[in-house]
């Protein structure tokens, strides 16, 4: 009976272990992303990011300090929404397409405004993510709207 008991428990453990602490390289990435949004710490998210990095917008690994300068110059309590995150794996332990459906809402002065989304709707993102030197990173993304100049006309806006 002790058997069976212990058995049953390590079972359990290890699912446990599975569903609510274990995440997968993809989610220990965009958690660490929204946290480093949140913080404005422009080194932490460039550090997620591959020096081969390519926007579909033509946005490159070198533009994104400057883009991210601009957005944390411009607004303040930058928060990041995620309603649904799915992962697929393209190549075993390459690459992992990770598709976001995401808000983003931020304040400006006393303005609280949404950058991407509304109250009612997400937009959708698209990461692929390739494994460097034994560590993952943001290879590419689709979906997003900003570039440097749409930042900087958003900006005059307010």
């Amino acid at each position: 009976m002790k058997k069976i008991f212990c058995i049953l428990l390590a079972g359990v453990i290890v699912l446990i272990y599975i569903f609510f602490i274990h995440k997968s390289p993809a989610e220990k990435l965009i958690h660490a992303g929204i946290k480093n949004i949140a913080e404005e710490n422009i080194p932490a998210l460039m550090e997620l990011v591959s020096p081969e990095f390519k926007g579909e917008n033509g946005s490159t690994f070198n533009d994104l300090p400057e883009i991210l300068k601009l957005l944390f110059d411009t607004f303040d309590q930058i928060k990041v929404i995620v309603a649904e995150k799915n992962e697929n794996e393209i190549d075993e332990n390459k690459q992992i397409i990770v598709t976001l459906h995401y808000k983003v809402i931020a304040n400006r002065g006393d303005q609280r405004v949404y950058l991407v989304g509304n109250p009612m709707n997400t937009e959708v993102i698209r990461f692929v993510l390739c494994k460097e030197n034994k560590h993952w990173k943001i290879c590419s993304a689709s979906g997003y709207k900003l570039n440097k100049e749409e930042l900087k006309e958003l900006k005059n806006l307010f």
